[in-house]
């Protein structure tokens, strides 16, 4: 027998132990155990371990274990977003990531996805469905301001790693994208592609039909860093408040057509 290797002897032949088939029988116990503890207790303290707390994610009425189960309401810095449910794919242990189906339901809306996460990286894949603006808007805590219309996803994917954006892709499509405050407007139907090569993630976005017309072109860098550029106009048939809010975002030029650029840097989505 090789040196740090024994063997178990019994009816159905022999057993090596090595620290190989040690480690499995530890994660098969860990495994075993797991299934037995309940998600409210497990779930608020992986958050909590994660730099998320009770005040930014608040998690009640939790069903099942951290394998499958749900929560019937989660609240996002004070703002309901509903109920959400998952279900744990152990074969992504494997490829050493954990992986997890995600459902996101309320009164308006149903999103879904395949939550992941690996060594110095999270996110989000094959997301869809849809999400009122209104509600973003809320959760997000813009002053003032509350987007309307609807925002339905179709493929999305993100990826955060060491906190920042590292990848996007798939489509968004914004229904009657417009404002409810501080002005009431309607700019139509708005779609972006979003897509990631070497230089970042790329986002093109243009109008559907509707009152504007608009067109960007923008570049998420590998250091947080982003640039965006575009224009944008009125159709003839547009509404004057619309008309009128539009002017106030800068002059437009001989084509009729009002310039966009902005530089900036996106700070860490996570902790």
């Amino acid at each position: 027998m090789m040196a740090g290797q024994s063997d178990l002897r019994g009816h159905g032949g022999f057993v090596p132990v090595t620290k190989k088939n040690l480690l499995l029988f530890g994660l098969l116990f860990l495994f075993c155990v797991g299934v037995r503890v309940p998600a409210d207790l497990l779930w608020p303290f992986m958050l909590n371990k994660a730099g998320f707390s009770d005040r930014q994610i608040q998690l009640t009425s939790g069903e099942g274990s951290w394998l499958a189960g749900s929560f019937r309401r989660v609240q996002v810095v004070g703002r309901e977003l509903g109920s959400v449910s998952w279900r744990f794919r152990p074969m992504s242990m494997l490829a050493g990531s954990l992986r997890f189906d995600l459902t996101v339901r309320n009164d308006e809306s149903t999103l879904s996805g395949v939550f992941k996460a690996g060594p110095g990286r999270v996110g989000l894949d094959g997301v869809q469905g849809m999400i009122p603006l209104h509600l973003i808007s809320k959760i997000a805590g813009l002053p003032g301001i509350e987007l309307s219309g609807k925002l339905t996803f179709s493929q999305l994917f993100l990826v955060v790693k060491k906190g920042r954006l590292n990848s996007a892709g798939g489509e968004i499509f914004w229904q009657d994208a417009g404002m409810n405050k501080p002005y009431k407007l309607n700019a139509g139907n708005i779609v972006a592609v979003l897509k990631t090569d070497q230089e970042g993630i790329k986002i093109n976005a243009a109008d559907k039909g509707g009152e504007l017309m608009i067109r960007l072109a923008g570049t998420v860098f590998p250091d947080g860093n982003y640039s965006m550029n575009g224009d944008f106009a009125t159709r003839d048939s547009a509404h004057p408040d619309l008309v009128s809010f539009l002017k106030v975002m800068g002059e437009p030029g001989p084509d009729g057509r009002v310039r966009l650029s902005y530089r900036g840097k996106i700070g860490k989505m996570l902790p």
